[in-house]
């Protein structure tokens, strides 16, 4: 993951391809459905998808989809890194130029991310407002995208504004 990081602060793509490769040589030895195999396997997505982002080969952005999706069909429902999935899938397709660039989609995922009863509520908040953040800069794409999209986007932030008297509830 350090490597991932320093990838995406120093935009060195040397770093995120020797992460990824590192991870895939060892990827036979865990399990996805193993307690540490999703933060595995996300790591990956995110070195693949931090490829994409530094040398612009859709092919990455696919590896990544690909890998965040075994995440999400082999982990049980009440994993926390379910949560965690589905807010990566949700920030991988509001990426542009991967082919499958969608707002809908994204806002699906980060929907069913933060609407999950059986995490807490710190987590949802943490989560929609990370993916909001990016969505933050893109209000003319969000307003192209049509009204389906645009109610999405007003359920998330009324669930998200929903969490919050939990927050202060439960400090």
């Amino acid at each position: 993951e350090a490597l991932v990081l320093r990838s995406h602060h120093f935009k060195c793509a040397q770093d995120s391809s020797n992460a990824a490769h590192t991870l895939e040589q060892h990827a036979g030895s865990v399990s996805v459905d193993h307690i540490s195999g999703p933060e595995y396997y996300r790591t990956l997505s995110s070195a693949y998808l931090e490829n994409f982002r530094q040398v612009g080969d859709s092919s990455y952005a696919h590896l990544a989809r690909k890998t965040l999706q075994d995440i999400l069909c082999t982990i049980s429902l009440d994993r926390r890194d379910r949560l965690q999935t589905l807010l990566k899938m949700a920030e991988l397709y509001l990426e542009h130029n991967t082919g499958f660039h969608d707002l809908g989609t994204a806002l699906q995922y980060l929907s069913e991310g933060i609407t999950d009863a059986r995490r807490d509520a710190r987590s949802w908040l943490q989560g929609g407002i990370h993916i909001l953040q990016i969505l933050q800069n893109r209000w003319s794409e969000v307003y192209a995208a049509g009204d389906h999209v645009q109610t999405q986007l007003l359920d998330v932030y009324r669930a998200i504004v929903g969490l919050l008297p939990r927050i202060a509830y439960f400090g």
